[in-house]
């Protein structure tokens, strides 16, 4: 499925934010470590700390962010759909995806815990799929704004 050229240049592209941005190897990006390796038929990154099943194929997402604003969501604004607290790393991903799966985006993993509003998930911008990341203020969500960026499902293992 993913071939070690591939996963790198997908990991700088997600450091750097675009696929034709100018990037710099993995081994210069402080803190950062990566590996795959194949068992079982099975593609297996180790990302950090972090042993991760890659599910399906990359691709690009329509990414936004979100706070726990009340404009924004619902009457429990600091809780998840799954009863969770809201936590730095948490996505609100469409119903595609099952709560659990992490996203590798931008250089960073990110879990699936929330869910869009229906009447929000039905909006779709060109067609990608949206992953809507948590901030921990409305500010930081404005600035982070909207972006076409890979993304790449995983399952941790």
């Amino acid at each position: 499925m993913l071939t070690k050229w591939f996963l790198s240049l997908l990991i700088q592209s997600t450091l750097a934010g675009s696929l034709f941005a100018n990037i710099s190897p993995i081994k210069e990006t402080p803190n950062y470590e990566l590996s795959l390796v194949r068992e079982n038929n099975k593609e297996i990154i180790f990302i950090k700390n972090g042993r991760y099943e890659v599910l399906s194929k990359s691709f690009v997402a329509n990414v936004t962010a979100y706070s726990s604003s009340p404009d924004e969501t619902d009457s429990t604004p600091f809780h998840t759909a799954t009863g969770e607290e809201v936590f730095d790393g948490m996505v609100a991903c469409s119903r595609d995806y099952s709560f659990g799966t992490y996203f590798l985006i931008a250089g960073r993993v990110y879990y699936c815990g929330d869910r869009f509003n229906l009447r929000l998930e039905k909006l779709k911008y060109n067609e990608a799929p949206h992953l809507d990341i948590w901030m921990d203020s409305k500010e930081k969500a404005i600035t982070f704004g909207r972006g076409y960026l890979w993304a790449l499902p995983l399952k941790k293992t």
